[in-house]
């Protein structure tokens, strides 16, 4: 519905159907772009909560409480949305799934680092013994100090960040501003070959300048 949405105004406006098959993969592209920001969100919240889930259930073991017992435990605690996570690996092990099974779904469902290692961590353990509560402890601290040097480094890249965004919506704004002042100098881009040329020159750059900057502070902690 969104391709439409946009593709058939722009096409419309332009009479140009390049223009339109443009705005119609943009109209396509949104909703996604919209359902990866939901989904990262969302999963930078379950990586937050980790390491005080795992204090909690840590605790719990300390005091006498079982594995399953201090995942629940964790889950009436802990907020949302790790508390669901929780609550669903505990549910689906006391239906009978073995606990290793439920919580690689658990990793498999999150698709993040910390909870890959931290899984795995535990499936060895559960497997083979030991002192599950130092392992729940040191994994805690781990990701602790994992998330502090995220924020640092979020910091320190934050004015980079911010020209980068700058950089990617002046020409549109001042683009808006002339079309607003003097419109019939503007479309020109859109009506004439050499004006629809120039324009796809100049939005072909801005779009490699912006994945450049993104790659440069891409960094993986």
């Amino acid at each position: 519905m969104t391709p439409v949405l946009f593709g058939l105004p722009a096409w419309l406006l332009t009479n140009n159907l390049l223009f339109g098959a443009g705005a119609a993969l943009i109209g396509w592209w949104l909703p996604h772009l919209f359902l990866n920001l939901r989904y990262n969100a969302r999963r930078t919240k379950l990586e937050n909560q980790l390491a005080d889930a795992l204090t909690v259930m840590s605790a719990a073991i300390s005091a006498g409480f079982g594995f399953l017992q201090a995942m629940r435990l964790a889950a009436e605690q802990m907020p949302s949305p790790i508390s669901e996570e929780l609550e669903r690996v505990a549910r689906l092990s006391s239906l009978g799934m073995p606990m290793d099974q439920a919580l690689q779904q658990l990793a498999m469902r999150v698709q993040s680092y910390d909870y890959d290692i931290t899984v795995t961590a535990m499936n060895i353990q559960l497997r083979r013994g030991g002192n599950l509560t130092r392992l729940l402890d040191t994994i805690a601290e781990t990701i602790r100090q994992r998330i502090d040097l995220r924020g640092e480094i979020a910091a320190a890249t934050a004015q980079a960040r911010l020209s980068g965004w700058v950089l990617m919506l002046l020409p549109v704004v001042v683009a808006g501003i002339a079309s607003v002042l003097n419109w019939e100098y503007m479309q020109r881009l859109f009506t004439t070959p050499r004006g629809q040329m120039i324009l796809k020159l100049v939005v072909g750059w801005q779009l490699m300048g912006v994945l450049w900057i993104r790659q440069l502070l891409k960094l993986d902690i």
